[in-house]
């Protein structure tokens, strides 16, 4: 596991929640247009939705697997700074401040070395 692959899920929910904006754009200008509503607009609304369910599915495949990985963490201050960055999605100062820190340096630093450790043990 690195780094790549833990930040993988937040921009996955930032992309589910993009294109369902595009979704109800479309459905907004579908019910101005009323029954002249195009086919090809029809169409886009459906590829989209069913392109949303494809992430949604990989979102929550790459959440299990990321929480799985968590589990296997022995340091639970550690399994509490990953899953805070990467299920909960907050920024370091966030995660900081969940710990009762005030430097977001602390859970950065500690998580990069852990990573570090972890790639050397790996390779």
């Amino acid at each position: 596991m690195d780094i790549s692959c833990l930040s993988q899920l937040n921009y996955l929910d930032k992309e589910i929640r993009m294109l369902t904006d595009k979704i109800n754009k479309l459905n907004e200008r579908k019910s101005k247009k009323g029954i002249g509503f195009d086919a090809e607009c029809e169409d886009e609304i459906v590829y989209l939705t069913d392109l949303i369910k494809n992430r949604r599915k990989k979102c929550l495949l790459d959440q299990r697997r990321i929480e799985n990985f968590i589990s296997t963490i022995s340091d639970s201050q550690m399994r509490m700074i990953i899953s805070l960055r990467y299920i909960n999605g907050l920024s370091w100062q966030q995660v900081a401040f969940e710990m009762g820190e005030f430097d977001e340096s602390y859970p950065r630093k500690k998580h990069n070395k852990f990573l570090k450790d972890l790639q050397r043990r790996v390779s």
